[in-house]
């Protein structure tokens, strides 16, 4: 598996310091795009301006405005970042096990631990990115896009050699999907994020009867 990039500092060393532009930039866009997801959890993000999340990162606008072009830009590139988190800890803890039933648990048990390691991030991405509307309604299109091909792989190679067909319907891998983001959502606004693995052997039992079913396809899915 490729080596992730360093971590960028979270914080800059006060005074003077020998930090080359391209550390400090890192640093600074990092400080930022955590800000924008505590911000937008908090207060949602119609209510979140850029100054809150200037305030809350200690950058100044100009600052902002070289890294982003405005406030839609940095959000979209904070749900990224998570995103993209979550997306490499699911990919290692599949990469691990060897069964199939083993490899969805093991993913689902990453994906409800890693929005449990980072509330803030579970709430703005499950609760708060709906709320913004067309800002994020392609972008989470997209995303659920990348899902639904991820699992349909993960099936068809689960199949590979029974007497059943490979192929799973696409509609009943786009209804799971809806499905999974719905009672992640519910949970984290009934219970909280930090209770998230708690949800993840449902989430493993439902996927496999729905994908275990003769689901037919819905003409253009």
């Amino acid at each position: 598996m490729a080596a992730q990039e360093a971590e960028p500092l979270s914080q800059l060393p006060r005074g003077p310091h020998r930090l080359g532009r391209d550390v400090v930039r890192a640093s600074q866009r990092r400080r930022l795009l955590d800000a924008m997801t505590a911000e937008v959890a908090d207060r949602g993000y119609a209510a979140t301006s850029v100054q809150h999340v200037l305030r809350a990162a200690g950058i100044s606008r100009s600052t902002f405005y070289e890294l982003f072009p405005d406030k839609s830009a940095c959000f979209l590139a904070a749900l990224d970042l998570g995103i993209t988190r979550i997306a490499h800890e699911i990919e290692a803890a599949v990469a691990a096990e060897t069964e199939n039933d083993a490899r969805r648990m093991a993913g689902f048990r990453a994906l409800c631990q890693g929005l449990a390691d980072d509330p803030a991030f579970a709430r703005t991405s499950l609760i708060r990115a709906p709320e913004a509307g067309d800002v994020a309604h392609a972008h989470q299109q997209v995303i659920r896009d990348g899902a639904v091909m991820m699992i349909r792989d993960m099936v068809r190679t689960g199949r590979r050699g029974n007497a059943g067909p490979c192929e799973v319907s696409e509609s009943a891998v786009r209804a799971l999907v809806g499905g999974i983001e719905t009672l992640l959502a519910h949970h984290v606004e009934t219970r909280g994020a930090r209770s998230l693995p708690e949800l993840a052997e449902t989430l493993g039992a439902v996927t496999s009867a729905l994908l275990e079913a003769d689901v037919p396809d819905v003409g253009g899915a």
